[in-house]
């Protein structure tokens, strides 16, 4: 069983294809994560927990050889879930798959590149894409998306999937500025990450009273 503040590193991870160090220190992580939480590992409790976890081989450790520090200096460290930690993940968070849905390509706004979604179930991509379309993120007609059915896909860096589907469409015919949240939020069926699903993380430091 993972420790609160394992489970709050578990949770980015989870999401996350890889992340530096810098990014699950206690600080910033809120700010990387998007959330109102955080842990409560000091930045040398937390190198401990990393170097722990990596000997347990539930994540793994690589460093990034562009980023001009050497091998052995934390900064440099780019952390990832492995199988078997995103198995004990698992186990704690009880993931819904079938409602999953991850933006796999076209993080910007790009007028060169489709912008590609995910899922294991298509009824929760054709779901998410048409409130968001409903809401005015998209402006978006069936003919303008491309359907395609995927086998053993990796969905996530530590997790595949036997099955799949992408949709992928093209931002520059789809993207308006006017956007109902309120709508959103109230049609929402699916998750993109944990923080949009109930219960909140155990134990975590709540930052909005600071506010």
């Amino acid at each position: 069983m993972l420790s609160d503040n394992e489970l709050l590193l578990f949770d980015f991870l989870a999401m996350m294809a890889a992340a530096y160090l810098g990014l699950l220190r206690r600080c910033v992580y809120d700010l990387h994560f998007n959330c109102g939480y955080t842990h409560t590992l000091s930045d040398g409790q937390l190198l401990r927990t990393i170097n722990r976890l990596a000997r347990q081989q539930l994540i793994a450790i690589h460093t990034d050889p562009y980023d001009g520090d050497p091998p052995e200096e934390p900064r440099s460290w780019v952390i990832e879930l492995t199988s078997a930690g995103g198995e004990l993940w698992e186990q704690e968070r009880l993931p819904r798959w079938s409602t999953f849905v991850r933006q796999t390509v076209g993080w910007a706004p790009c007028i060169d590149e489709p912008i590609t979604f995910a899922s294991p179930s298509r009824a929760a991509l054709q779901d998410f894409i048409r409130v968001k379309t409903e809401a005015g993120f998209w402006q978006l007609r069936e003919r303008d998306i491309q359907w395609e059915r995927q086998r053993d896909f990796r969905l996530l860096g530590w997790k595949r999937f036997p099955e799949a589907w992408t949709a992928s469409f093209r931002e520059e015919q789809c993207f308006r500025r006017c956007r109902n949240w309120e709508y959103l939020e109230e049609h929402r069926t699916w998750w993109r990450s944990i923080i949009d699903t109930p219960p909140p993380p155990r134990d975590a430091e709540n930052l909005d009273e600071e506010f």
